[in-house]
C-alpha cells in the first residue's frame, strides 16, 4: 500500500492524466514512479467502471448490450415515463409524468442501473432518499416521491429543472462579473442549508447546477445529491459513506476525495472555489503535474491567447483588460483561499466564502487578503461611496489615476514632483481612517472630503491635480453640493486644456463632466453648447466610450427640454455604437448597462408620445438588464422600478405598481438615507398610488413624511411641493 504522504502524488498525476490526450497520458504514467503510476491506473480503471465523472452508466459488459432503458410509457407507481432526460453514474433520469389522473405535474424520475443495484447501491440510493427529503430550500431540487420499480430497481421522483448549467447560463446571458458573483451567492446558500443538516454534497459542478429565468432574478437549484454522505451514522451504527466509491467530477474535486482522505464540508468549499473559478474566468481549474495549486484567476486570463480571452471577457460585458483588472486583487484572494490543497486552510465554511464574496460587492476588505494597512485604505475608498453611485467611480477613480499617475512618473524624472504631491494628498486625507471606518478626531466622510478638495488645491498645476479636482467635482456634485463643485470642475477644464489641448481625451471628459452640472444648474443651453463640441470631437476621433457617454447624457438634456426627434436620434446613435462596439461605456457604466441607459430613454419618450403600452415594454427590457448585471436591490434598478411604477399608475394598473414601488423605496432609502430627493419621489408616486386606490389617509400621511423630512434636510422645494400636495388633497 502507498504511504500516505505519497497520495498528493497520486492526485496530481491522476489530475493530469484525466486532461491529457491518450499519447500524452501513457508518457506521463510511464515516467512517472511506478507505484504512484500504479494507484493513478488503478483510479483511472474505477473512473472507466464508474464513469461518474462524464456521464455513462457502468454497466457490466458491452454497454451496447445492456438493455436498461425504460420504454416510454412505462409506469413506476403513479408516473408515466416520457423519455430519457440523462444518465449519470448511478442511474438514469427520465422525464415522466403522472398518470393517476390526481394532478397533472411533469417531474425527473431518477432510476438506479442494472449492475448496480446490488444491496450495497440499493441502500445508497435509498439513502439518497432519506438525505433529500431533508432538504427543504428553493436552491435545492425538491423530492416529490419514490419507489421501486416492477424489476426491484428503487427511484426518486424529483422537481423538473429545465434550466441551463450555471456557467452556460452565465456566458448565454452576457452576465457581468457583479452579475455572476451574485448568482454564485445563491448557490452558497443552497450548499449552505445541506451543510446546516449534516450533508455534504461532494459533486459540486455546473452541470450540477441549473438555473432559470425567473420574474425577478435567476433561479438556482442544486441537482444530485446522489453520492453526498451524511456526517452522522445510520441509526443502526453503519456508516452511510462507502469509501471504496470514490465518486466525484476531477476537475471540480479537492485534493482529499482523489487520496481517499476524509471528506467534510470544506470539500465542498473546494468544489465551489474552483466553479466560482470557471464562472469568472471562463476556464476550468488544471494542475500541471507537481503543483497543489491553480495560477490566480487574472494570470490565467492574461496568458490566454488574445481570441479567447476576448471571447471571455464578450461574455462578461467588458474587455480583456478590464476583466483581469476586475478579478486582480479580491477575487483572486478568494479563489485562491477556497482552492487550498489542505482542508483546514480553506475558508472554513461556505457562508465565510459567501460572506467574502459579498464584502466585496459591497467595497469591504475581504478576509481572504488579510488586513495590510495598505488594502484596509483602498478598500476603504471603494467602500464610502458616498451613496451615489458616481461616487463610488469617483473614489476608485483617484486610486486608479494616481497609480498610473505614479507609474508615469518613474519614467519621466521631471515629474517626479508630481507623483509626490499626489502621494501626499492620499496619505493626508485616505490614511487617516482605520480599518473601522473612522477617521481620526472623529471627522466625518464629507470632512475628508473637504479636507481632501483642500490639500489639491495646494498641489502644483499639473495632470494629476486636474484629475483629482475633476475627481473632487464629481463626487460634490453627486452630493448635492453643486456650489462647491462648479468651480473645481471649471478649474480642472481649464487646466487639461492648458497642459493638452483643447481636443485631448481627458479635457473632453472634463468639459462633459461639466456640461453634466450645467445641466442640474439649469443653464442647459451652456451644457448642450458643451456637449455638442465635445460630441463632434468624439465622432470625428471614433472613440466609442466617449460617443456612447456623449449621446446618453445629451439625449437626456433633449428629453427634458422635450426634444423628442433629437433624443430620439442620439439614442439611436449610442445604440448603434453598441451593437459595433459591445463593451463601450464609461466606467461602471459600459456595455448592458449602457445598452440599459439608451432603453430607459427610449421608454420616457413612447411615454411622452403617449405610446404607453410600447413604454412599458421597453422599461420591462431596461429593468431586466439592471437586474442582471447590477443586482436587484442597485439603485439603477430602483429608479427604472419608480419610472415603470409611475407609468403603470397612468394607466391605472395600481396593482403591480405596488410590488415596485415598495421594493424601489426600500432600496432608495437604504442606499441614499430617509432625507433624499429621490426616496421622495418614491413616496410621492406611492401617494399616487394611494389615491388611485380611494385612501386619501394614507397619502395625506406619504406627503406629510415627505414634507417633515423635507424642511428637517432643509430642502424648501420638496418640502413646498409635499405641503402643497397635501393641501389639494384636502380640498
Amino acid at each position: 500500500m502507498l504511504p500516505p504522504d505519497r497520495w498528493p502524488d497520486v492526485e496530481r498525476l491522476f489530475r493530469t492524466v484525466l486532461d491529457a490526450e491518450a499519447d500524452e497520458a501513457a508518457r506521463l504514467l510511464a515516467d512517472a514512479d511506478a507505484d504512484v503510476a500504479a494507484e493513478v491506473q488503478a483510479l483511472l480503471a474505477a473512473e472507466h467502471e464508474a464513469d461518474t465523472f462524464f456521464g455513462r452508466p457502468p454497466h457490466l459488459g458491452n454497454a451496447d448490450e445492456v438493455e436498461d432503458d425504460l420504454p416510454r410509457g412505462t409506469r413506476l407507481g403513479p408516473w408515466e415515463v416520457a423519455e430519457e432526460l440523462g444518465r449519470g453514474g448511478m442511474g438514469t433520469v427520465y422525464r415522466a409524468r403522472r398518470a393517476d389522473g390526481a394532478y397533472a405535474q411533469d417531474v425527473a424520475v431518477k432510476v438506479v442501473h442494472r449492475g448496480m443495484d446490488s444491496a450495497q447501491i440499493v441502500r445508497r440510493f435509498q439513502q439518497e432518499r432519506t438525505l433529500l427529503a431533508t432538504l427543504a430550500h428553493e436552491g435545492v431540487a425538491r423530492l416529490i416521491d419514490g419507489g421501486v420499480a416492477g424489476d426491484g430497481r428503487p427511484y426518486l421522483v424529483m422537481e423538473l429543472v429545465e434550466g441551463q448549467p450555471l456557467t452556460a447560463y452565465a456566458d448565454a446571458r452576457r452576465l457581468t462579473v457583479e452579475a455572476r458573483i451574485r448568482l454564485f451567492l445563491d448557490v452558497c446558500a443552497a450548499v449552505s442549508h445541506a451543510h446546516q443538516r449534516l450533508v455534504v454534497h461532494r459533486d459540486l459542478k455546473p452541470s450540477n447546477i441549473l438555473v432559470t429565468d425567473g420574474d425577478v432574478r435567476p433561479h438556482v437549484k442544486l441537482l444530485d445529491f446522489g453520492i453526498a454522505r451524511l456526517l452522522t451514522s445510520s441509526g443502526d451504527g453503519e456508516a452511510l459513506t462507502l469509501p471504496e466509491l470514490r465518486l466525484f467530477t476531477p476537475r471540480y474535486a479537492a485534493p482529499e476525495q482523489a487520496t481517499g482522505a476524509p471528506v467534510t464540508t470544506a470539500t465542498d468549499v473546494y468544489s465551489l472555489g474552483a466553479v466560482l473559478f470557471e464562472l469568472l474566468v471562463g476556464e476550468a481549474l488544471r494542475l500541471a503535474p507537481g503543483q497543489t495549486m491553480p495560477e490566480r484567476a487574472s494570470a490565467v486570463l492574461r496568458t490566454m491567447p488574445r481570441p479567447d480571452a476576448e471571447a471571455v471577457a464578450h461574455a462578461r460585458a467588458t474587455s480583456p483588460a478590464r476583466l483581469e483588472r476586475m478579478l486582480r486583487g479580491d477575487l483572486d484572494a478568494v479563489c485562491h483561499l477556497a482552492l487550498r490543497p489542505e482542508p483546514h486552510a480553506r475558508y472554513p465554511s461556505v457562508e465565510a466564502l459567501a460572506d467574502d464574496l459579498r464584502r466585496h460587492l459591497t467595497g469591504l476588505p475581504v478576509r481572504a487578503r488579510g488586513n495590510t494597512r495598505r488594502y484596509l485604505v483602498a478598500s476603504f475608498v471603494r467602500r464610502h461611496r458616498w451613496p451615489v453611485a458616481v461616487a463610488a467611480g469617483a473614489s476608485i477613480a483617484v486610486l486608479a489615476a494616481t497609480a498610473a499617475v505614479a507609474v508615469q512618473n518613474r519614467r519621466i524624472a521631471h515629474e517626479r514632483d508630481r507623483a509626490e504631491e499626489v502621494a501626499t494628498v492620499l496619505e493626508n486625507v485616505f490614511l487617516r481612517i482605520d480599518p473601522g471606518g473612522q477617521a481620526e478626531g472623529g471627522a466625518s466622510t464629507r470632512d475628508l472630503l473637504d479636507r481632501g478638495a483642500e490639500e489639491t488645491a495646494q498641489m502644483a498645476d499639473t495632470e494629476a491635480k486636474a484629475h483629482l479636482l475633476d475627481v473632487v467635482a464629481r463626487v460634490y456634485r453627486a452630493l448635492g453640493d453643486h456650489n462647491r463643485a462648479l468651480p473645481r470642475h471649471e478649474q480642472a477644464v481649464r487646466l487639461y486644456t492648458a497642459l493638452r489641448g483643447r481636443d485631448a481625451p481627458e479635457t473632453l471628459a472634463a468639459e462633459h463632466h461639466l456640461a453634466y452640472l450645467l445641466t442640474a444648474l439649469g443653464r442647459t443651453d451652456e451644457a448642450e453648447a458643451m456637449y455638442r463640441r465635445v460630441l463632434e470631437v468624439r465622432r470625428r476621433t471614433g472613440d466609442p466610450t466617449g460617443l456612447v457617454e456623449s449621446t446618453s447624457d445629451l439625449a437626456d438634456l433633449y428629453l427634458d427640454t422635450r426634444r423628442l426627434a433629437e433624443a430620439r436620434a442620439l439614442i439611436a446613435e449610442g445604440l448603434a455604437v453598441l451593437e459595433r462596439h459591445p463593451n463601450a461605456g464609461p466606467p461602471s457604466l459600459e456595455g448592458p448597462i449602457a445598452r440599459a441607459g439608451f432603453l430607459y430613454q427610449q421608454a420616457l419618450i413612447e411615454q411622452q408620445e403617449g405610446r404607453l403600452d410600447d413604454a412599458v415594454a421597453r422599461f420591462h427590457e431596461a429593468l431586466n438588464l439592471y437586474r442582471a448585471h447590477r443586482g436587484p436591490n442597485h439603485i439603477y434598478t430602483a429608479a427604472v422600478e419608480t419610472k415603470l411604477a409611475s407609468l403603470l399608475l397612468e394607466q391605472g394598473n395600481g396593482a403591480a405598481a405596488g410590488p415596485l414601488l415598495e421594493h424601489a423605496r426600500s432600496v432608495q432609502e437604504r442606499a441614499w438615507g430617509p432625507s433624499h430627493p429621490w426616496v421622495y419621489a418614491v413616496y410621492n408616486t406611492q401617494a399616487t398610488q394611494a389615491i388611485q386606490a380611494g385612501d386619501r389617509d394614507s397619502a395625506q400621511a406619504l406627503y406629510d413624511r415627505i414634507r417633515a423630512r423635507a424642511e428637517a434636510a432643509g430642502d424648501t422645494l420638496w418640502a413646498a411641493r409635499a405641503k402643497r400636495q397635501a393641501a389639494q388633497l384636502r380640498r
